[in-house]
């Protein structure tokens, strides 16, 4: 495993879109990510073993909103350690990246990370993480440029935003777009 590859999973929302699903489902709330919707695993769960097939469980920080300290805490009983960073208070994605980000810069200005949400159901896993995989390699190769993921929409859903694909960069035969700046 690469020592400058660290991976932060993202697991402080509240779930507010499918609130009322899950409700009627469990006869209470529980945000997205810490329900189980397919086999065993939580959404959660299923986010830390996909990164732990690329970082060392040292060099992994969790987000979570305090509020969930208790639910996230038991998901991961009998996991390796990783760095738990409690937010205090939901104020959406960017900072909860930039939070824990301080730390991973903290212990590794060098590092190479990969940040993913936890409350995306993700199938076939291992497809994605070979696309994660090549995203890390572009990004060790093209330091300059941070590197994101994305899929092609089914429909429009402005309510999420959205990124216009710029011209093509070539780079040892990965499929990289620069994003258009509008």
């Amino acid at each position: 495993m690469n020592d400058d590859l660290w991976s932060i999973v993202l697991a402080g929302g509240e779930g507010v879109r499918l609130r009322p699903l899950i409700e009627r489902w469990l006869g209470g709330h529980r945000p997205k990510q810490y329900c189980t919707f397919v086999g065993t695993r939580s959404l959660f769960q299923h986010t830390l073993d996909r990164a732990d097939l690329l970082t060392r469980p040292e060099r992994k920080v969790v987000l979570v909103a305090a509020g969930h300290r208790k639910e996230a805490c038991q998901q991961l009983q009998g996991r390796l350690a990783a760095r738990v960073v409690l937010q205090p208070l939901n104020r959406d994605t960017a900072p909860g990246i930039f939070l824990p980000l301080t730390y991973v810069r903290a212990a590794n200005p060098d590092a190479t990370v990969v940040i993913y949400p936890s409350d995306h159901f993700i199938n076939p896993e291992e497809r994605f993480m070979d696309f994660v995989r090549q995203a890390t390699r572009a990004v060790e190769g093209l330091p300059e440029m941070p590197v994101l993921l994305g899929v092609l929409p089914e429909d429009v859903e402005t309510e999420y935003g959205w990124i216009e694909p710029g011209r093509p960069v070539d780079w040892k035969g990965c499929r990289l777009r620069k994003v258009q700046c509008l």
